[in-house]
C-alpha cells in the first residue's frame, strides 16, 4: 500500500512538471517580450526595485522576487516548478529510487535560473523607467519598532516546528528576536527557543535584507529514555518585505552553523534551517 501511494504522488509530481512546463514557454515568451516595449512615465516618478533584494528574495523564498518585481505570472510559475519538483525527489527519495531522477538536475537549475531572473528582471525595470524620464523616490522608511509574528522551521537534526517570535528594533537597523516553539523536533514534544540579533541593511526601506547571529536551545523534558538538548550558534540572512500600507510583513531566513548537545550521547555537527512565516509590525 505505501509503495502504490509513492507510485501515485510520483505520477502526480511527473503530470504536474509538465504542466507547469506546458504553460511555462508561453509566460516566458511573454514575459522576454514584455521587456523591450517602450514605457511612457505618467505619474513622473517611480520606485526604484532593489535587484539584490530581489534576488535573495527568489533564493530564500522561491517566486518570491518575482513577486517583489510584481510579475505574479512569473512567481506563481517559479513556485509550483520548484515544489513539484521538490515533491518529486521526496517521493524518489522515499521510494529508494537509486536512479539519477531529473528532478535532481533540474531542480537546482530552475532554482539558479529563477534567482538570475528576479535581479534581471528588477534592473531592467529601473534602467526602462529611467529611459521613459521617470524620477526615482525613496519610499518612506518603516515606523515600526516591534513586530509579532508566526513561523515555520525546517531544518536537520530535528529542527522543525511551529515558531511564535517577538522582535524588536533596538536601533532602526538593529533588531532582537526571541522565537518559542513547543511542539518542535520529530516527536512534536520539543521545546525550541531562538535568539537573534539582527543587522538591517536597508533600514530606510520596507523591504529589507538583514544578517545577523542565531543562539537556539531545543529540550525533550518527557524522554524516559536518554537526555536530549542541543545548542545551535551560528549566522542567519533573511528578508522582510511589508505590505505597501498595511501591517503585514513577510518573513523569511536562513540559518548556518554549529550545533552541540546530547542526544543519548554527546554529539557536535552542523545545522541548516529554513524558517518563513507572516508578522505583523507595529
Amino acid at each position: 500500500m505505501p509503495s502504490l501511494i509513492v507510485s501515485i504522488l510520483k505520477l502526480a509530481a511527473k503530470a504536474g512538471l509538465l504542466v507547469v512546463l506546458a504553460l511555462g514557454a508561453p509566460t516566458c515568451a511573454w514575459a522576454a517580450d514584455s521587456s523591450v516595449v517602450t514605457y511612457t512615465c505618467e505619474m513622473n516618478d517611480y520606485t526604484p526595485r532593489n535587484p539584490l533584494f530581489s534576488a535573495t528574495m527568489s533564493a530564500l523564498l522561491p517566486g518570491g522576487g518575482q513577486f517583489y518585481n510584481q510579475q505574479p505570472s512569473k512567481g506563481l510559475l517559479v513556485a509550483s516548478a520548484e515544489a513539484v519538483g521538490a515533491l518529486w525527489l521526496i517521493m524518489d527519495i522515499m521510494g529508494h529510487n537509486t536512479e539519477l531522477s531529473p528532478a535532481s538536475w533540474l531542480l537546482p537549475i530552475g532554482y539558479g535560473v529563477s534567482i538570475l531572473d528576479a535581479g534581471w528582471s528588477a534592473s531592467a525595470f529601473n534602467e526602462r523607467m529611467a529611459a521613459a524620464g521617470c524620477n526615482p523616490i525613496s519610499p518612506p522608511p518603516p515606523d515600526s519598532r516591534l513586530s509579532v509574528g508566526v513561523k515555520s522551521m525546517v531544518g536537520n537534526n530535528e529542527m522543525s516546528g511551529i515558531l511564535g517570535e517577538v522582535e524588536y528594533r533596538l536601533l532602526p537597523a538593529i533588531g532582537a528576536s526571541i522565537a518559542y516553539s513547543a511542539n518542535a523536533g520529530s516527536s512534536g514534544t520539543d521545546t525550541t527557543t531562538m535568539y537573534n540579533l539582527r543587522w538591517y541593511l536597508n533600514p530606510s526601506n520596507p523591504h529589507q535584507l538583514y544578517i545577523g547571529y542565531e543562539y537556539g536551545i531545543q529540550e525533550r523534558s518527557n524522554s524516559s529514555q536518554y537526555n536530549f538538548k542541543y545548542l545551535y550558534r551560528g549566522a542567519t540572512a533573511g528578508l522582510a518585505l511589508k505590505a505597501t500600507n498595511m501591517p503585514w510583513e513577510l518573513r523569511a531566513s536562513f540559518g548556518l552553523g554549529s550545533c552541540e548537545g546530547v542526544a543519548g550521547y554527546y554529539t557536535t555537527t552542523r545545522y541548516g534551517r529554513w524558517a518563513g512565516g507572516l508578522s505583523v509590525a507595529f
